[in-house]
């Protein structure tokens, strides 16, 4: 590639592996990961010793990990070091030169979500380093036994530009920066996932012990390996497996709740590349459980606060799906409530989650090909989640609602009030948390007033605004919503009975009001 950044060189080498799929005649886009070597190796390494090509083929074959790009770059040549020094600028190279060339030149998904870094010893410090100075880059940053500060080495002791070199390596030292870190860095610094991995007999591993403890002391959450070992290859090329599926891990987040929920099929949550901005609620295999139940129904779900995460509505959502059901919910995955910024979630999303699934279904090479009932979608609500349902409930596809917590009366939320009740052109379901939730005198007002559908006011007895969201497998909140979907969705009658017939003794606590059904 070219160079113009380090001194008296206009041209440098790097490696780059291309996925089996990718194509320059294909709209696909792919990740990106970063791997540096260590001291006295080059960008060849990761192939001759590493095995690179041959490991990524088999994990993606596997379905281990997803098909990413990855960029194997140079920085023994000339000068052994990863960050600028006097004459030599090699951090401002990779981020001004590299990172851009490498997004120009090839298929790459950009953003810091889709972009991870990852090292071996004297790279491995450089990962660290690269996380903590630039973390809007990284979603990931995977140390492998990272040289992280100075340290007295004895192969060093003939090597006359050692003391150069760890002299930039302490003038970057990680550790002291996170200890001395703002705490606006610090939130930063939250948002990546920190993977360390070193030997038990390796040399560097009181640094990067230090490292954990700096994290540790800030509240940065991480995790850590120690397996047993030593500075070498016969452990990093374990260390390059653990790090190529943490990647794919954290682009295309997964996670299970609820050991897979309580119904028939495990569920996971998901994110699927070309739907990031949301999360798939899902039984994990989708195909076995389409021949099952037959084409599975789907539910949108929008969140409380009108937010983009799911995660305080996580087991309900994942319940339902553990029943054979395909639930999106708007907003990117979190793995924990803390590990982004909210923001909130537009009434456009549900119309891209709906759009996005109807494609996947006639897509071939979908999971989700012939698997998904086109004319059996619901949409549901909770809160302020509950005004964008009504915001768009005139859509004809929506052939049920479910209303958690959530209630227009004579009030505005999110754009909806009760003029826009008349939008409701299916049944619809309120569940609310008595008279201890917010929403609980509004809903009774929407109860009212809609005259035109099949309309149930499902109440909790100091179930409050958030119900039983919280509860192990969604508690009573996700039962009854399964037994709702299963009557609208299913057609199983059988259930209406809970509805028509107050047959609640599986339901302590509950009462049940319908009307406008004939």
């Amino acid at each position: 590639m070219p160079c113009s950044l380090l001194q008296g060189i206009s041209q440098r080498a790097y490696s780059v592996y291309l996925p089996a799929s990718y194509s320059p005649n294909d709209d696909r886009r792919y990740p990106v990961l970063y791997l540096l070597h260590g001291g006295g190796t080059h960008h060849t390494v990761w192939e001759e010793r590493g095995r690179l090509q041959a490991l990524v083929d088999s994990l993606v074959t596997e379905k281990q990990m997803e098909e990413m790009i990855i960029v194997c770059p140079e920085a023994c040549q000339d000068y052994m070091i990863w960050f600028n020094a006097s004459g030599w600028k090699y951090e401002d190279y990779f981020f001004q030169e590299l990172m851009p060339y490498i997004e120009q030149q090839y298929k790459v998904k950009k953003g810091k979500r889709y972009c991870g870094v990852a090292g071996f010893s004297m790279g491995g410090g450089a990962a660290v380093v690269y996380g903590i100075r630039h973390p809007e880059c990284f979603n990931m940053v995977f140390d492998m036994s990272g040289y992280l500060r100075r340290q007295p080495l004895n192969f060093l002791k003939n090597d006359s530009t050692a003391e150069e070199r760890q002299q930039i390596v302490e003038a970057h030292n990680p550790i002291i920066s996170v200890q001395n870190g703002t705490e606006e860095l610090v939130r930063k610094w939250r948002t990546i996932r920190w993977l360390i991995d070193c030997g038990d007999q390796d040399f560097t591993l009181e640094g990067n012990m230090d490292f954990v403890k700096a994290l540790r002391s800030r509240d940065i959450p991480y995790r850590m390996w120690v397996r047993p070992g030593a500075h070498d290859w016969s452990y990093w090329r374990t260390s390059l497996r653990m790090a190529l599926t943490a990647f794919s891990q954290s682009v295309y987040k997964e996670k299970v709740i609820d050991k897979g929920g309580g119904g028939p099929y495990s569920a996971i949550a998901k994110t699927e590349i070309d739907l990031p901005d949301h999360v798939i609620y899902r039984p994990r295999n989708i195909s076995y459980a389409s021949r099952k139940e037959g084409k599975l129904p789907v539910l949108i779900f929008a969140n409380g606060g009108c937010n983009d995460t799911s995660i305080t509505h996580e087991r309900v959502l994942n319940e339902i799906a553990s029943y054979g059901y395909v639930v999106i919910a708007l907003g990117e995955m979190q793995m924990r409530l803390d590990d982004r910024e909210i923001r909130k979630a537009s009434d456009e999303q549900i119309f891209t989650a709906l759009n996005w699934i109807l494609l996947a279904n006639k897509d071939p090479k979908s999971d989700y090909y012939h698997c998904i009932s086109e004319e059996r979608i619901a949409i549901g609500g909770q809160s302020c989640g509950g005004a964008q349902v009504i915001n768009v409930a005139a859509d004809t596809r929506f052939k049920t609602y479910l209303m958690y917590n959530s209630g227009i009366g004579d009030m505005e939320m999110n754009g909806a009030t009760s003029r826009k009740l008349a939008n409701f052109h299916a049944p619809v379901l309120y569940i609310l948390g008595d008279e201890e939730d917010i929403a609980y005198l509004n809903a009774l007002k929407d109860y009212e007033r809609i005259k035109k559908v099949p309309v149930v006011f499902a109440n909790l007895k100091d179930g409050g605004h958030m119900g039983t969201f919280a509860e192990p497998n969604g508690g009573s909140f996700a039962r009854i919503s399964i037994d709702w979907l299963d009557w609208q969705l299913k057609g199983r009658t059988n259930r209406s009975v809970i509805f028509f017939n107050n047959q609640l003794k599986d339901y302590p606590g509950w009462t049940i009001q319908i009307k406008n059904i004939y």
